[in-house]
């Protein structure tokens, strides 16, 4: 005889516990868990999938050619654990990568936190006014919080990359197009010119 797991219906206006939110019943639609709340989040437009693509890419083509340094995700939940105000988190960056000594055995639950998060902002719901972008920022912050080192932020509008590291609450640097992203120690010798991920001809 089996039973059946009991799914929690989804309703916005309440918070959820981390077991709750693993317990949450399927309505088409995804959601991450930012502060014991849930924020639905839309389905990638054409430009934000292009950026993921080609990101993902380098990245996953640089980790073949370079064995041993760590493993890439694209849209996973990572449980980054609970604020000081005991609410759970489970944001689900674009990208997240951890390096090889973290990476855990495969498993139905959540990863930990990420060494590297990286949010690819949309136009509509992260860059259409300056409290979303806001908010955007903040979320970079929260990993760093949690224990990531580096966060990118990628603004396509201003075709421009935003770089947080740990302990740091302002950009250590924005990347424009004539620069080269760097994965720095977290990925050592990764590079890749930010115009080439905008699109944009050598």
């Amino acid at each position: 005889m089996t039973t059946e797991t009991k799914t929690i219906p989804v309703d916005l206006k309440r918070e959820y516990t981390l077991e709750e939110y693993t317990l949450l019943e399927d309505d088409d639609q995804n959601y991450e868990l930012l502060e014991g709340k849930l924020v639905m989040t839309p389905a990638p437009a054409d430009e934000h999938g292009r950026i993921c693509d080609e990101l993902l890419t380098e990245l996953k083509l640089f980790l073949r050619a370079n064995k041993g340094i760590g493993a890439v995700w694209s849209h996973t939940g990572f449980n980054i654990g609970k604020k000081s105000n005991g609410k759970d988190n489970v944001p689900e960056p674009d990208l997240g990568f951890i390096i090889q000594s973290r990476v855990p055995p495969v498993s139905s639950g959540y990863l930990p936190y990420p060494d590297l998060a990286i949010e690819v902002w949309s136009r509509t719901s992260d860059l259409a006014d300056p409290s979303r972008l806001k908010k955007a920022r903040e979320k970079l912050l929260m990993y760093l919080e949690a224990g990531t080192q580096i966060a990118w932020g990628i603004n396509p509008i201003a075709q421009e990359i935003e770089v947080y590291q740990q302990g740091q609450i302002q950009p250590i640097v924005i990347l424009g197009l004539g620069d080269e992203l760097d994965g720095g120690e977290i990925i050592p010798g990764f590079k890749m010119r930010v115009a080439a991920l905008f699109g944009q001809a050598s």
